[in-house]
């Protein structure tokens, strides 16, 4: 909730900033992928499932740009 809300504020505040709040985001989901394909290569029973982990990274990483550059 207090994502959407800081969003919201963003954009109807400060316009520039939405890019720097959009590139946390992106920060963050690439930190937890990343650690979460970690764990899976070393603890899991299933260690190529990290591959699988950090292909879906890339997949959400490209539709985020595409989506992006679709706004130009």
């Amino acid at each position: 909730m207090t994502l959407i809300l800081l969003s919201g504020v963003l954009l109807f505040y400060f316009e520039n900033l939405i890019y720097l709040f959009l590139i946390a985001v992106i920060v963050f989901i690439v930190l937890d992928y990343m650690v979460r394909a970690f764990f899976e290569w070393k603890y899991s029973q299933y260690p190529k499932q990290s591959i699988l982990t950090l292909t879906e990274m890339f997949l959400i990483l490209i539709v985020i740009e595409l989506k992006l550059l679709a706004s130009y």
